[in-house]
């Protein structure tokens, strides 16, 4: 690498120079002449020659390394954006970042040209080259050229190349303004460039049909606005040298209201800038309401007092294409719920900040209902809800990378002919969180459809709220719910990680549900859900919690070994759970009971437990006392899966309840086998034989009254 005292101080030229005027006379005619060209060179061209070639007192040889393209450029004060392009070349096997920073010469920060500072990474193999761009403002006052630098700083991975630091020659755009007459257009008419001063608001209306061309630059008055109502039509045609732009004739955030749309008939701006507007009204630069329709393409909406651009649940906005909307003193979109899908990532949303410096750099959802199906994408930052949380009625598809952000007790319900896809397996994670860091500040996820509804690779944090139906992060609900959740993690729930109702239908898998107060809940009915692959340790109570006091016919399940114990109480329980159909218990598992649980198992169904000498099967009390809970009832199940082998039961028995015993088997059908068991801390018996259950191997210890009754 090259010690910075021995490379030069180059240049980037940023060269402002003056479009045509207007043609003269009052008013906009009906078809305004273009102006002359002022001659300027095309913006991004170095200064001083051909594209490509180096300014003067440039470097022959070239440095392999992190470099601006050019010592030198020129560009029209009239496009807005200063866009310098930074190259990496030679050795790119290492991932690499610099810093970079604009600073004040002759040209001031805020007058000139707004300042930006940030960051260009590389990943390893990446030798693709990088912009930074820099809001060019256009000023009242006649000035002559003025200068600002941009600098390379703090490289990491990589070494400097060629032009690490640079100069920004910054010329003037100065057009003479000549008033606008056509205040109502009801008509076709063309403006060519040149400046026009709008001193009343501009509507556009019945058949009407308004084109600016290339170089057109309206300069509205205080609060003024242009309207285009009922099927007028604005084509806003501009070209990277030459945008047409919608401005106030002062410089302030806010000054004029803005650009509105609500015809039906589709307007379209391309390469326009609107800025100084965002008062009144919608809060915005540009509305798109009701349902007016409209597409834009690279149109830079920047320094609103409120949203750089508002779009309607109900809007029709066929493209939306690397537009960038900056400098905005709220977010840069807002936009209905329906519609956010027309958003894209290649379009720029940052730098966005209200004047006490509050980030804003977020795509503010403004109402809840999702009734279109379509996909959102990561477009480089966050989505967030209104204060009515959302619901979706339609299919969406939430692809990797992208965040949403929940506003204060609110929840992401999918309704019953809703269905939603979040993440991949194999993407970058999807993130659900809250405004705030706060355990509980959202409801969380509330799946109550049975649609094919699928959460991958995803973070869901500080949901939970003790507000919501179902008091965790993800909620499935009872009989018509379904959920594939996997690959995730729950953290900083204020109840349940998750909660899964009887008859829904559901599979976790790779699941973390972590520094949450409970990792989860789950019905009886619903206990296959859970995996052994899945982690729900780290919480403030790492038990898995079971509800419901029975388990129907035809509805088999398995307790699988997980990383915690499951517990069966009163909070979740109003007594032993009924078993009609086959329960299995694997190796290794933990249940706990508390007072009055335990297991009735019914005549049609059957229980059987297995474990090994090194991973018994425990059956306890949640509070290790003897009569903690009730016990085990086999009541006239003749099913030859009836086994318990290598189990231990203890402080059970609980002399209030039916049992008395810490497993009991009665009728005179009753089958099973009990071997290899150790029974103990009994506030009653140890085991109760009956029918044609055999008993070997078993243990008792602490038993209070006998350690076998036999009634065989």
């Amino acid at each position: 690498m090259l010690p910075f005292s021995r490379l030069s101080l180059l240049a980037v030229v940023i060269a402002l120079s003056a479009c045509g005027g207007g043609s003269s006379g009052g008013g906009a005619p009906s078809a305004v002449q273009p102006g002359e060209s002022s001659g300027a060179p095309e913006p991004g061209q170095p200064a001083g020659g051909e594209s490509g070639s180096h300014a003067s007192g440039a470097m022959d040889s070239k440095i392999d390394g992190v470099s601006f393209d050019s010592a030198s450029f020129d560009f029209s004060e009239q496009t807005g954006i200063a866009r310098v392009t930074v190259n990496r070349s030679g050795d790119i096997s290492q991932p690499a970042t610099i810093q970079f920073t604009t600073s004040d010469h002759t040209a001031l920060a805020g007058e000139d040209y707004a300042s930006e500072t940030g960051s260009l990474t590389w990943a390893a193999g990446d030798g693709e080259s990088k912009t930074i761009d820099i809001q060019l403002i256009i000023n009242a006052q006649s000035e002559p050229v003025e200068q600002l630098s941009v600098e390379l700083t703090d490289i990491s991975g990589a070494q400097y190349g060629d032009f690490s630091s640079a100069l920004v020659n910054v010329i003037d755009y100065q057009a003479e303004c000549q008033p606008w007459s056509s205040y109502y257009v009801e008509s076709p008419l063309t403006v060519s460039a040149g400046c026009y001063k709008v001193d009343k608001t501009i509507v556009v209306r019945r058949g009407g049909e308004l084109a600016l061309e290339a170089g057109a630059r309206l300069e509205f008055a205080d609060n003024e606005m242009m309207e285009i109502e009922s099927d007028g039509l604005l084509i806003a045609a501009g070209t990277a040298q030459n945008p047409v732009v919608f401005t106030g004739q002062r410089a302030e955030n806010g000054y004029w209201t803005g650009l509105f749309i609500r015809s039906l008939a589709e307007s379209a701006l391309e390469h326009v800038i609107v800025e100084y507007a965002g008062f009144g009204f919608d809060d915005s630069n540009i509305s798109v309401s009701f349902a007016g329709a409209a597409r834009f393409k690279s149109v830079l909406s920047r320094f609103s007092e409120g949203y750089g651009i508002r779009i309607s649940e109900d809007a029709q906005i066929s493209e939306f294409v690397s537009n960038r909307l900056t400098r905005n003193q709220s977010y840069p979109v807002a936009v209905g719920s329906n519609n956010a899908y027309v958003l894209d990532r290649t379009s720029i949303y940052t730098g966005n900040r209200t004047l006490d410096g509050q980030g804003r750099d977020a795509i503010a959802l403004l109402d809840r209902s999702i009734r279109k199906d379509q996909e959102w994408e990561d477009v480089g930052v966050h989505y967030q809800t209104s204060t009515l949380g959302l619901e979706l009625y339609s299919r969406l598809h939430i692809l990797g990378g992208t965040t949403v952000v929940f506003r204060a007790d609110t929840s992401f319900r999918i309704e019953n002919t809703g269905e939603l896809i979040v993440g991949s397996s194999a993407g970058p994670l999807v993130v659900f969180t809250g405004l705030e860091q706060i355990q509980g500040y959202w409801r969380g996820v509330e799946v109550y459809s049975g649609r094919e509804n699928i959460i991958d690779n995803t973070v869901i944090e500080y949901a939970g709220s003790d507000a919501g139906y179902f008091e965790a992060a993800v909620g499935v609900n009872s009989h018509d719910g379904k959920l594939k959740l996997r690959n995730s993690l729950i953290q900083h729930s204020e109840g349940d990680g998750f909660s899964v109702g009887a008859q829904s239908s559901v599979e976790i898998s790779n699941l973390t549900s972590t520094f949450n107060n409970r990792p989860g809940r789950v019905s009886v009915r619903e206990v296959n859900s859970l995996s052994s692959n899945s982690d729900f340790s780290g919480n403030t109570v790492d038990r898995i919690f079971v509800t419901g006091n029975s388990l129907d016919r035809n509805n088999d399940q398995t307790f699988k070994a997980i990383n915690v114990p499951y517990r069966i109480d009163k909070t979740t329980v109003n007594g032993p759970i009924s078993l009609q159909s086959s329960v299995v218990i694997e190796a290794g598992v933990v249940i706990e009971f508390g007072l009055n649980a335990g297991f009735n198992i019914d005549v049609d169904g059957s229980l059987k437990a297995v474990g090994t000498p090194e991973k018994p099967i425990l059956f306890t009390a949640a509070q290790k006392v003897r009569g903690g809970w009730n016990g085990f009832q086999y009541t006239f199940s003749g099913d030859p899966d009836n086994q318990i082998d290598h189990a231990i039961f203890e402080y059970g028995g609980e002399s209030q309840g039916n049992t008395h015993a810490l497993l009991g088997y009665f009728g005179s059908d009753v089958r099973g086998s009990v071997t290899n068991t150790i029974f103990r801390e009994s506030l009653t018996n140890g085991l109760i034989l009956s029918g044609m259950v055999t008993e070997a191997g078993n243990t008792f210890e602490g038993i209070q009254l006998q350690a076998i009754v036999d009634n065989r």
